[in-house]
Parts: structure tokens; sequence; C-alpha cells
């Protein structure tokens, strides 16, 4: 463009127009990238814990934003039907490009199981896991899931196991057992032990954040702080360096209810 083309009042409301076309079409796609980020990969917590907020604004400034400046730049009408559409392609070629690395960057970064591991919940994301031990896991293990974490157990090894010991050392360089496919089992496997683990929420009493996770409980279930006692008890929450969350459990069925920014330790 010239200097006088381009301070054109006809060409910058064309070009806006344009761009506001494309920036609907970009939130469009957005909206379809949440649904499957926040609606699949990432249900609270995880999108929290796991940062799947501050991934999801990266990706949308990305192809959000920079697609439709880029229109606003470089659209005229009075450029050539063939030179505008190559534009537009090499635009969209780049947001597109974008947008599947970005997806992919978060998909491995999802979390794909909620694995009771010794006495806590280890959030377990694709990436950590070894994948090729993934032959050696139990059927129906396999394959990591695609539509948000699973509840699945760590088979425990025994002091007089071998591999005891090594386990241990990786797990001290923060290389743990859940990573591991050859030590995944059903979640039912060690439910009753779960049972037999939980701590009581009163235990939390007095920490940060207890009153406000007693809300939600009593939201969710109905239940009274007297009937959450009763009927509910806690294991620490753990990903990585976060250590300060807990999964509140059903001392029943040793199914999660309800999870919170609380320490747990």
């Amino acid at each position: 463009f010239t200097e006088r083309e381009v301070m054109t009042p006809g060409r910058l409301k064309a070009a806006a127009k344009a761009a506001l076309i494309h920036l609907l079409g970009g939130m469009a796609v957005a909206a379809l990238a949440a649904g499957l980020i926040f609606g699949l990969w990432f249900p609270y917590p995880y999108n929290v814990i796991l940062g799947g907020n501050t991934l999801f604004l990266l990706l949308c400034g990305v192809d959000v934003v920079c697609g439709p400046i880029l229109t606003l730049v470089l659209y005229s009408p009075t450029k050539p039907r063939a030179k505008w559409l190559l534009d537009i392609g090499l635009i969209l070629l780049v947001q597109f490009s974008a947008l599947v690395y970005g997806l992919h960057s978060i998909a491995l970064t999802r979390p794909v199981w909620l694995a009771f591991e010794g006495d806590r919940l280890r959030i377990v994301k694709a990436v950590e896991v070894h994948g090729q031990y993934l032959p050696q896991a139990q059927p129906g293990l396999t394959a990591l899931p695609w539509t948000g974490p699973r509840l699945i157990a760590v088979r425990a090894l025994d002091k007089s196991d071998p591999a005891f010991l090594e386990s241990v050392q990786r797990a001290m360089q923060g290389d743990f057992a859940s990573f591991y496919p050859q030590r995944w089992i059903a979640y039912e496997q060690r439910s009753e032990e779960v049972r037999q683990l939980l701590y009581p929420l009163a235990a939390l009493e007095n920490r940060p954040g207890m009153a406000a996770l007693r809300e939600l409980i009593e939201n969710k279930t109905g239940l009274s702080p007297a009937q959450q006692d009763a009927q509910l008890g806690y294991l620490p929450l753990v990903q990585g360096a976060t250590l300060d969350w807990v999964a509140v459990l059903n001392k029943t069925t040793a199914l999660p209810v309800a999870y919170g920014h609380v320490d747990g330790w």
C-alpha cells in the first residue's frame, strides 16, 4: 500500500469489516477449542492445577487476535482478488498451523489418570507416562484416555520386591510409580484400602480454603458439615510440585465428590 491508500477512510472501513468477520470466525473456533479443552481434557480442578486456563489463553492470543490484526493490515478493496485470496490463504495457514501446534501441546499436558498412589491421589499427565511400557499395562489400560482423567490405582510393591528400592529412588527424583503402565491396576482393586486411608475432614477445619470447600461440598451434595464429617474423608491431591490440594471422597464408594485448594499435609 501507499501511505495515502493506507490512511484512506474507505480502506480502513473495509479492512475493519473484514477483520471483524475474521475475528468472529476465530471466536467460533476458540469456542469449539474451549469445549474440547475444558469440557473433556481439563475439567475443574485440572484446568487450575495444570494451567489449562493459561494454555488456552495463549492459544487464543495467537489464533483469535493475530489473524484479524493481519487481516486489518493487509486487506484492501482495491487489491486484486487473486492477491487477496493469496494473503488470506497464508493468514489462515498460519492460524491453522498455530491451532494444530497449540492443541497438540495442550494434549500432551492433558491429565489422563487420577492415580491412587500410596497415601495420595496423583494427577498424571499424558507427557509423563512412559509410553514404551503401555503394552505391558493391564487390559483396558493400554491406551491413554482422551475424554478426561480416569481413576486408577498403582500396584504397591512389597519391601522384599527387588524393584522396590529402585522405585523409591526414582520417586525421589520425581519419576513416580504412577508414570509406569506396568504398575497400573483397576481402582476397584484398592478401593478398600482407599476407604481405610481417608483422613477426616475435621483435620482441615482451620486451614485456609476449608470454609470454601465446605460450602462447595454442601452445594454439590446437600450435606451439612456434620454429615460431611460422617460420610466423607480426604486424600492429598498432588501433581508435580503442586501439593496444596485435596480430593474429598465418599467413605462408602471411595469415589471423589469434590476438590479443594486446601493443604492436606
